[in-house]
């Protein structure tokens, strides 16, 4: 089962910020992330992803392990984003993303 598009853009966006401040290390960027959703079952596949990032795994190799749970799409990013060294950035802007497509827009007649 997916995670949800709600717990995946919290999630890229505390991550983003978290990166963002320069004094925690990913691992701890993804565990403090983690522990702010309260859905177990997402606890339960972040912690078998942030054991894989300790062990020198990639995030976009962790996360690919995990394929009913993440779109390849979003793996596909997350890899960008590695390869690219703008991780923080890349994870910030899926967030304002996915927050702009999920807000109401009125309708002028």
């Amino acid at each position: 089962m997916p995670i949800t598009k709600e717990e995946l853009t919290l999630f890229s966006n505390s991550v983003g910020k978290l990166m963002t401040r320069g004094d925690l290390s990913f691992v701890e960027c993804l565990t403090l992330a983690t522990k702010q959703n309260k859905n177990k079952r997402f606890q339960r596949v972040m912690n078998e992803i942030i054991a894989d990032v300790a062990k020198g795994y990639p995030l976009s190799m962790a996360m690919s392990l995990h394929p009913g749970y993440f779109s390849k799409e979003y793996v596909a990013l997350i890899r960008h984003g590695e390869r690219t060294v703008t991780l923080e950035k890349v994870l910030q802007q899926f967030s304002i993303g996915e927050e702009a497509d999920n807000a109401q827009i009125p309708v002028e007649n």
